[in-house]
């Protein structure tokens, strides 16, 4: 190997070096900014802005009565059947 292709191959190095040493900088921003945003949004399940804050009662249907029940047929703990 000549010396100039020594040269060469110290400065790839030290570019590569360079690459990585940015590429983890970016990683870094990135994770914080998807922890910034992890913690503004919190409830995985946010509620729609045009929700309403005491929803209406359904209106009653004469001659239909209406109940839920937990059968565990389908979820465990909570109620899955509506009769």
């Amino acid at each position: 190997m000549t010396e100039t292709d020594a040269t060469r191959l110290a400065a790839a190095a030290r570019a590569l070096e360079e690459t990585k040493a940015a590429q983890r900088a970016m990683i870094a921003q990135m994770r914080a900014k998807l922890n910034a945003l992890e913690t503004a949004l919190g409830d995985p399940t946010p509620v729609s802005p045009f929700a309403p804050l005491d929803p209406p009662a359904p209106p009653d249907v004469a001659g239909a009565r209406m109940a839920t029940a937990a059968s565990g047929s389908r979820y465990q703990g909570r109620d899955d059947v509506l009769l």
